[in-house]
Order: structure tokens, then sequence, then C-alpha cells
């Protein structure tokens, strides 16, 4: 199984050491819009995605490869 944009982004979270509430205050949103990305309720949108990768230092392609998909397609 290939890992959803949620699992990439709570695995980079996870080994920067940040805590939910951290990286949520760092992208100025809620925990709770964090978590729900993060269990793949929704996806967060193409700014914060940028931001994403800029705190990770990864490829957007990399990150989030099925969101840029499905934006293609509409």
């Amino acid at each position: 199984m290939e890992k959803t944009i949620g699992m990439r982004i709570k695995e980079c979270r996870v080994k920067m050491g940040m805590t939910q509430e951290e990286l949520a205050g760092e992208l100025n949103v809620t925990r709770q819009a964090l978590s729900n990305w993060e269990t793949d309720v929704n996806e967060p949108d193409i700014n914060t995605l940028k931001k994403i990768c800029f705190l990770f230092g990864v490829h957007m392609d990399d990150l989030a490869k099925e969101v840029i998909t499905k934006m293609e397609t509409y």
C-alpha cells in the first residue's frame, strides 16, 4: 500500500520531533486541522503543502503525489 499524504506528513513531523500542536502553530492552523490531515479526513491546501515541504525540506512530488494528481484531474 502506498503511503497517503497524511502518513507522509505525520512521518515527517515525528522525524523532526514535533508535536501536532507545534507543527500546527508553524503552519498557522489548528491542531484539529493537522490531525485531520494526518488521518486523511481531508488534505491541506496547496499553499500549506508548500509550507510543509519547506519546513521539512522535502519535494512537493514526494510529499503530495496524490493531491497533485487530483488537482491536475480537476
